[in-house]
């Protein structure tokens, strides 16, 4: 399988495989005050899970997970900064594009 060109969101750019997108080291810039919001990124899991209607949601704010809180019908780990799981087990990812 080959890489996959994806668009980058607003306050973003892509590196130069252009297959994912910095997200500034966790960092921006609104109204010339600067965030940093990198001491929210969780290394190897995500933050949850939020249950709303059966279903459970997970996040990372600086990073895409690439573990096993969210899965494909396979079984293989869905990178994403935000999925969701159904009342039946599947992931989802609900959060491939991040901007600031």
């Amino acid at each position: 399988q080959g890489s996959k060109c994806i668009p980058c969101g607003h306050g973003t750019q892509s590196y130069a495989n252009r297959t994912y997108c910095s997200i500034n080291d966790c960092t921006y810039t609104s109204n010339g005050r600067t965030y940093d919001l990198s001491a929210l990124e969780l290394a190897n899991s995500m933050y949850g899970p939020f249950l709303e209607n059966g279903m459970k949601y997970y996040i990372n704010i600086c990073s895409k997970s690439n573990n096993n809180t969210c899965e494909d019908d396979d079984g293989n780990p869905i990178p994403s900064y935000a999925c969701q799981v159904t009342t039946s087990g599947l992931g989802k990812d609900i959060g491939n594009l991040l901007s600031y």
